[in-house]
């Protein structure tokens, strides 16, 4: 606590700086001032939370002081140290803003009874004004975030395009946008809406600064996605982009677009820096930048060399050869290389959708409809592996579905322990909105992902990866049915930082889309 005395009068002073400096009010940072000019000097400079002020002073008195005070140090506590003679003008002084005075001579127990009740309001100050600063800047947080919703909306085809609201955003013609993926440090849905919000707005503060723009806006429906509006030429965009890689972690690639001149043309214009990364996002890649002037890879080699496969493939499936079945998806056409082949992600997901494409045709008549709806969450889950940049999830989920789609019987019979899968079932209600997975719960409780996985299927009745995202789906029907938050707020808190991926899962699930059950939920009602 800092306190300034003002007092002309040297040892009356020092007599109270001394009692100040007692024990008792020892966490005190004491200044002095011999009168109202000195001290609003010292105030300018270094603020006080107590101001202690004798009225009559030469070049500016204690009223004037206290009336600066007010006007100035709006978290400062003004009070006044007076004689008898002075009443007339301490009732002044309090009218003037002064919380409180101190009769002439200074006794130590009214100084510090004084001081107690300044310091509390003082305190007091400061709690209603970090209160309002809070809600000042969650309210800041909340408009940005309506932004984002709105400009995201716009982009991805949801909702026609508005130019006044785009040249109110910071828009300008022409313009370059940039498309750059963060990956965010924050456990998805973990916190709150709040501290999704908050690391959202300080990844566009750093975007904003870097490259000197009011026009950053997040992508709520895919959430890595940042999209930066510059006027600046090629090269310079390279040169920023490079340095904010450089400079902060998290960020893992970005695309530049040619100049604009339309606003109409932003929709189109981010499908292109979209497919941009998408045709050239290497797996595992780091602070890849793409721009317009670089070309197309013309074809996927390992994607060509898939199709020779998938014929004796098919023969293998059909013959439940789990063994030669892991031996071609793995090894002949390489899924189990994918990191040290440095294959494209574009690639790699095109192989996932054909091999999806190859089972289900073969056992679309075999296995019930909870087991083809087990294998499509595992295929997914591979790909959120993928995105992930986990190669050993991405490879365990990979037998797992060969297991669901083959039903291998070459499993051994063990005795299930029940009290394992009990604890991760405790674990999954508890940390079911984070990115857990398989292999990270495997490590947890000391087993390989295979058993837990096999132990799970067969105590439950369910694989782990389908429990975890019912889980998620039923928070999400929670949340809708509530009616107080918007989908794509309800898609984070429920574990999804994709709303196009969340829509999806939702759907298999539910038989509806997100905005469907909305619907209904509001029929309802």
């Amino acid at each position: 606590m800092k306190v300034l005395i003002a007092e002309d009068e040297y040892w009356v002073r020092k007599s109270i700086v001394s009692m100040l400096k007692k024990e008792e009010l020892s966490d005190i940072d004491i200044q002095e001032a011999e009168n109202g000019e000195e001290a609003i000097v010292l105030l300018e400079s270094n603020p006080a939370d107590i101001i202690l002020t004798d009225i009559e002073m030469p070049f500016v008195d204690g009223i004037r002081l206290i009336q600066w005070v007010k006007e100035n140090c709006p978290y400062s506590v003004a009070g006044v140290i007076s004689g008898y003679s002075d009443f007339p003008l301490v009732k002044e002084a309090l009218l003037n803003g002064a919380l409180d005075y101190i009769l002439k001579p200074v006794k130590r127990e009214s100084l510090k009874e004084c001081v107690d009740k300044m310091a509390a309001a003082v305190k007091e100050k400061q709690s209603n004004a970090a209160r309002m600063e809070r809600q000042q800047k969650s309210e800041t947080m909340y408009q940005s975030y309506l932004q984002d919703i709105e400009f995201s909306r716009y982009i991805t085809a949801r909702q026609r395009h508005n130019s006044v609201s785009m040249e109110s955003y910071g828009v300008k013609t022409p313009f370059r946008m940039i498309l750059i993926r963060y990956k965010s440090k924050s456990e998805t849905g973990k916190n709150g809406m709040n501290s999704i919000l908050e690391e959202k707005e300080r990844v566009k503060d750093s975007l904003k600064n870097v490259f000197n723009t009011k026009a950053v806006f997040w992508n709520t429906y895919r959430g890595q996605e940042y999209l930066v509006f510059t006027e600046d030429n090629l090269l310079y965009c390279r040169e920023k982009t490079s340095l904010i890689f450089a400079a902060q972690e998290g960020f893992l690639c970005a695309s530049i677009g040619e100049k604009q001149k339309n606003l109409q043309d932003i929709p189109s214009e981010y499908r292109n820096l979209l497919l941009k990364i998408v045709k050239n996002i290497r797996y595992k890649s780091q602070n890849e930048i793409f721009d317009y002037t670089q070309p197309d890879p013309k074809q996927y080699i390992h994607l060509v060399q898939t199709e020779q496969y998938l014929t004796p493939l098919k023969k293998e499936l059909e013959s439940r050869n789990l063994e030669q079945v892991y031996k071609i998806v793995m090894d002949y056409i390489g899924l189990g290389k994918i990191c040290e082949e440095n294959w494209y992600l574009f690639e790699v997901k095109q192989i996932i959708q054909r091999l999806k494409s190859t089972m289900v045709k073969v056992f679309q008549r075999d296995i019930s409809d909870e087991d083809m709806t087990e294998g499509d969450s595992l295929f997914d889950s591979m790909e959120q592996a993928l995105d992930r940049e986990n190669t050993r999830e991405f490879l365990e989920l990979a037998t797992q579905v060969l297991k669901t789609y083959i039903q291998s019987e070459q499993e051994p019979e063990d005795q299930e322990p029940e009290d394992l899968i009990q604890k991760v079932k405790r674990y999954v209600e508890e940390n079911y909105t984070d990115n857990i997975s398989l292999s990270s719960i495997a490590e947890k409780f000391f087993v390989t992902p295979s058993y837990l996985s096999r132990s799970f299927k067969k105590t439950e009745g369910v694989n782990l990866i389908s429990y975890i995202t019912e889980k998620k789906i039923q928070k999400a029907k929670e949340y809708i049915e509530k009616g107080e938050l918007k989908l794509s707020e309800i898609a984070f808190l429920a574990g999804y930082d994709d709303y196009t991926y969340f829509n999806k899962v939702f759907k298999r699930y539910t038989g509806y889309s997100p905005k469907d059950y909305q619907a209904q939920c509001r029929k309802t009602d």
